[in-house]
């Protein structure tokens, strides 16, 4: 029985309606033959009332008796009106029975199709669509049923989940532009406050010739570091902005021409900061699908970060596993500590030894940069010591966003 009701209700609306259809058209007939021999039934027995039957026998060739009867209107006897009445009754029943039964059994079948196979669906979807409008996604759209109106609160559900998901995400785009521009606004009221302070001895002290030449060029020269301070700032604070709007273009790229250029940058940077750095290239492919601007500036922040904390070696591994470009940019430093690990990709993290000129951005960048490229960036320490940025990208999927 059970599986009789899910066949039951998973049946297509247009299987169902043919199943009404003809199943209560089967019962208008029945209903209708049934009324109509209960009717001529009812007639006869009225007319019997004014009828003389005379029998006589009849006997055939082979000696066989027939009693045969024969109905003659007896015209002594008048109808009264009561019969007369129900005879006409009777008559007009006759010419309603196939309309009526009809009829019924069409506005019947049609209202139990409504009740059964569309009226929760259309409320459900009804009262869906009111919550979308109202900005209401806090909910969910179940309908268990596989037919047409199964598939389409399915795709109501996807819908409103994909818009739950998109609010979502751009809420906490907004709830982090928040955040960036409230760390923005604070860590610039230090240098702020400091030109401040110099532009208030300046202005009460020139005036009256009581700062000596050595202290205004060191006041000037101090004014003009926290200038760069902020200039360095605002700059990037502005990447920061741009990286939720980035364009990321995968595209077939040379990978001997790409790890060229990485060991070009990693040799300049080894001769001016007097640190080893080694490239160690595994990718055997000719081409890789990767937008290489990203990937550059992806390794351009690990090694940034890296030459920070480096004693004197840093190491980066390029290879091609299954899908995915890994790059890995390690160095023989303290390594990170186990809240580094925890907070190192957030925005403006810095550890307590960083200097005041790093704002903390890089390693959020080379994670930000890596998950538009479809992969993701991890930190963890070396086995031996040190701290290790492990970036993946992937080289299936083009993207453009």
């Amino acid at each position: 029985m059970d599986r009789i009701k899910r066949i039951w209700f998973n049946l297509s609306i247009q299987k169902t309606l043919i199943v009404y259809t003809v199943g209560f058209m089967l019962l208008a007939t029945v209903l209708s033959s049934l009324s109509f021999n209960g009717l001529d039934e009812w007639k006869n027995a009225i007319n019997k009332k004014y009828v003389t039957f005379e029998y006589s026998d009849f006997t055939d060739a082979a000696g066989r008796s027939v009693r045969l009867s024969l109905g003659t209107e007896n015209s002594e006897v008048t109808i009264s009106q009561k019969d007369e009445v129900l005879l006409k009754f009777i008559d007009l029943s006759s010419t309603l029975t196939i309309p009526v039964f009809f009829g019924g059994c069409i506005i019947l079948a049609a209202f139990l199709f409504y009740r059964n196979k569309l009226k929760k669906p259309i409320e459900l979807i009804n009262q869906s669509a009111a919550k979308i409008a109202e900005h209401d996604l806090d909910f969910s759209l179940r309908y268990e049923s596989k037919d047409e109106m199964g598939r389409l609160c399915a795709s109501l559900e996807t819908m409103r989940s994909s818009l739950e998901n998109n609010y979502r995400e751009m809420w906490r785009m907004m709830e982090e532009r928040k955040r960036l521009n409230a760390v923005f606004a604070h860590d610039l009221r230090t240098p702020l406050t400091v030109l401040r302070g110099y532009s208030d001895f300046l202005s009460n002290y020139i005036p009256h010739h009581k700062v000596s030449e050595e202290k205004l060029l060191s006041t000037v020269f101090a004014i003009s570091k926290h200038t760069e301070r902020i200039e360095n700032y605002v700059a990037t604070m502005n990447d920061v902005q741009k990286l939720e709007d980035i364009s990321i273009s995968a595209r077939e790229t040379n990978a001997r021409e790409l790890v060229e250029q990485i060991t070009s940058t990693a040799q300049m940077l080894g001769n001016q900061f007097a640190i080893n750095i080694n490239v160690v290239n595994h990718i055997k492919d000719e081409f890789i699908n990767v937008d290489p601007k990203i990937v550059l500036r992806v390794i351009d922040n690990l090694l940034s970060n890296a030459l920070r904390f480096a004693k004197g070696y840093i190491e980066i591994t390029l290879q091609v596993m299954g899908k995915e470009l890994i790059i890995e940019v390690s160095d023989d430093g303290c390594g990170f500590s186990h809240e580094d690990l925890k907070q190192g990709t957030k925005a403006f993290y810095r550890t307590h030894s960083e200097e005041s000129v790093h704002f903390g951005l890089g390693l959020y960048i080379c994670k930000t940069l890596c998950e538009k490229h479809g992969g993701e960036f991890l930190l963890s320490n070396n086995e031996i010591g040190g701290a290790k940025g492990t970036a993946k990208f992937d080289l299936q999927k083009l993207i453009n966003n």
